[in-house]
């Protein structure tokens, strides 16, 4: 089912067949709309998007569901999810599996310049689940930073960010949280440390991990001064499966001749995932795309170090991926046509590393100027 629903994606974007009105549904109009928005996939073709919102004069979270027709179903202008004084900006949502959403936002009624982590669970008709102001995941004193956050697969999400708390690291250590539909949140308030060494980090990439599980990886300095690609795994109580906090992470992949930056991990099935990344090793200024699945463990499944899926002269940057049980869908931004505009091209490997696609991926979009910032839908 998922490689259906992948190709229907990526045909109804070669054909420019929509299901909506021309020019697209409304969901909020009017002046004071923000444009810090987010959006998940419900059931039966339902999608649940989120924004910021000044209507009232604060900045606040609302939220609207829409069917497979395009019809809105939480009213003309969507539903307050949160609307305390201060501001609340930069929503994420994660569906629930059950027709509502989980939805984390930056929340800054108590701290007006660093913000808290502040989260509320949406039922399926619009109505709110837990308390009218929020919970808060994390309302220490000091910044805390670069909210992520991914489905457990069994109802429930699991919720990261940097915190920059006194006593944290310079560079910020990463804590974790996961939620339930039953409304149990681990360490509500505080959350739990999973990364405390105090590493020269790039951005996590988090995506679930399996039924209960959820992976990380992300690119850090290494005692080489190449960057190498670290990860983590989390069960349901947020404790760290391959390695203590204080050690940082488990080494996943590293290059003896080049940085690898950008990491990305997907989910394939069972306790098995894909990461790719942008690699440096054939040339230090113009990087290549790499893959490789992991197990549970975290070891490498594939060549050491990964396979190349994209070595073409050119610069190929911020990958992405997706996958179903035996393949991983990959895409990238490809200068090869035009080292200002780039393209969209792409790649299938197959679990067992075989290239599905042509050599050095397939152009999905080589139209004339930029084509930027693509994404995967499975």
């Amino acid at each position: 089912m998922k490689y259906l629903m992948f190709i229907v994606f990526i045909f109804s974007v070669l054909t420019a067949q929509f299901n909506w009105q021309e020019n697209g549904v409304s969901l909020r109009q009017g002046a004071h709309i923000e444009w810090q928005r987010t959006g998940t996939v419900g059931e039966n073709g339902e999608v649940i998007l989120v924004w910021s919102d000044t209507r009232n004069g604060g900045r606040n979270v609302y939220a609207q569901k829409v069917d497979d027709s395009g019809q809105n179903l939480w009213g003309d202008g969507g539903v307050a999810v949160v609307s305390e004084a201060g501001r609340q900006e930069d929503p994420l949502a994660i569906s629930d599996g059950a027709g509502g959403a989980y939805i984390v936002w930056k929340d800054y009624r108590y701290e007006l310049d660093d913000g808290d982590v502040f989260v509320q669970h949406i039922l399926s008709d619009g109505s709110l689940d837990w308390a009218e102001e929020g919970i808060a995941l994390s309302d220490v004193e000091g910044p805390q930073e670069f909210l992520n956050m991914c489905s457990d697969e069994i109802g429930g999400a699991f919720v990261i960010w940097i915190d920059r708390s006194t006593g944290s690291s310079i560079g910020g250590d990463v804590y974790a949280t996961h939620l339930s539909l039953t409304g149990e949140i681990v360490d509500a308030g505080i959350g739990k440390a999973i990364i405390t060494d105090g590493g020269d980090r790039g951005s996590i990439s988090l995506e679930t991990g399996g039924a209960g599980y959820a992976n990380l990886v992300w690119s850090e300095v290494a005692d080489t001064d190449w960057k190498v690609l670290m990860g983590q795994r989390l069960d349901l109580e947020c404790e760290t499966l391959w390695s203590e906090p204080e050690e940082g992470g488990k080494l996943l992949i590293s290059s003896s001749s080049g940085d690898i930056k950008a990491p990305r991990v997907t989910h394939v099935g069972g306790d098995t995932a894909a990461i790719v990344w942008e690699d440096f090793r054939y040339n230090p200024v113009s990087p290549d795309v790499f893959l490789q699945f992991i197990d549970g463990d975290g070891n490498e499944l594939l060549n050491n170090g990964g396979i190349g899926i994209c070595i073409n002269s050119g610069q190929q940057s911020v990958p992405r991926v997706k996958a179903n049980d035996s393949t991983a869908y990959v895409v990238w931004e490809d200068f090869r046509n035009h080292f200002l505009w780039g393209d969209v091209y792409g790649q299938a490997v197959s679990i067992d590393g075989t290239i599905l696609w042509e050599e050095d991926g397939k152009p999905i979009s080589v139209a004339l100027q930029k084509q930027t910032e693509p994404r995967l839908v499975v």
